[in-house]
C-alpha cells in the first residue's frame, strides 16, 4: 500500500506541476522613476503618454508604490507588452491591478486585450476578477479588446482576461485609456502567464491519483482505530 500511495501521489504531483503556468511578464513598475509625459518604459511600448506616479506625490493619489496614470500629461496613453509565443491548447492569462483616478468620482474608460500575429482561435475567452467572471465563448480573430469604465472612487482591484489557444502563435497584451482629462485610471501591476492545459485523460489520472491517496489515508485511520 505504501508503494501504491507513493506512486499515486507522485503522478498527481507531476500532472499538477505540468499544468502550472509560466509567468512571462510581471511588472509592478517599482523600478521606474516617477515622471510626467512618459513615452517609454522597460518591458512596454507606449502609445500617447502616461505618468509614473510615486508613493510620495502632490496629486492626492494614495498609493504605497509606483502606479501608472493611463491618462498621462496630456495623455491619454496605453501600454503594450513585448511579443510572446504560445502553443496549441495553452491557457493565456493577462492579469492587472487597476484603480480609479482618486481625484473625483467621474468614471474613466479603459480597455485591455490582446493583439496576435495573424488570426488565432481563442477558446473560452473569459473576463475574470473584477470584470465579474464571464466565459464569452470562442473567437477567431487577430485582436480582441474589452472596453469598460471605472469610477474615480474605485479602489485598486484585480482584473483578468484569459483564453485557451486553438493553435500556436504569438501575441502582445495591452491596456490603456481614452480619457482625456489628465485624470485617468491608475495601473498598479501588469502580469502575463502562459501554461499548458491538462488533457481530459490527464485530469482523470490526476483525480484517480488523489483518490488513491484518500483511500490510503482512510485505511490508515481505520487501522489506527
Amino acid at each position: 500500500m505504501k508503494a501504491i500511495r507513493f506512486v499515486a501521489a507522485a503522478a498527481a504531483l507531476t500532472l499538477a506541476q505540468g499544468a502550472v503556468a509560466a509567468t512571462l511578464l510581471n511588472d509592478d513598475f517599482s523600478g521606474d522613476a516617477p515622471a510626467l509625459s512618459v513615452t517609454s518604459l522597460p518591458n512596454f511600448s507606449i502609445t500617447g503618454t502616461v505618468d509614473v506616479v510615486g508613493a510620495a506625490n502632490p496629486y492626492g493619489i494614495a498609493t504605497s508604490k509606483n502606479v501608472i496614470d493611463l491618462d498621462g500629461t496630456p495623455g491619454p496613453g496605453s501600454l503594450t507588452s513585448g511579443s510572446f509565443g504560445f502553443g496549441a491548447n495553452q491557457r493565456v492569462t493577462f492579469t492587472f491591478v487597476l484603480g480609479g483616478a482618486q481625484r473625483g468620482s467621474e468614471s474613466d474608460p479603459f480597455q485591455a486585450g490582446f493583439t496576435f500575429a495573424g488570426s488565432s482561435v481563442l477558446k473560452h475567452y473569459t473576463l475574470g476578477g473584477s470584470y465579474g467572471g464571464f466565459d464569452l465563448g470562442t473567437y477567431t480573430t487577430g485582436s480582441i479588446e474589452t472596453f469598460t469604465k471605472i469610477a474615480g472612487t474605485t479602489p485598486f482591484q484585480t482584473y483578468s482576461l484569459s483564453f485557451i489557444s486553438g493553435s500556436a502563435g504569438s501575441l502582445t497584451a495591452n491596456i490603456g485609456s481614452s480619457s482625456a482629462d489628465n485624470i485617468g485610471p491608475l495601473l498598479s501591476s501588469f502580469k502575463l502567464d502562459i501554461g499548458a492545459v491538462p488533457e481530459p485523460a490527464s485530469w482523470a489520472l490526476l483525480n484517480a491519483g488523489f483518490g488513491l491517496v484518500g483511500v490510503a489515508a482512510r485505511r490508515r485511520r481505520f487501522a489506527a482505530a
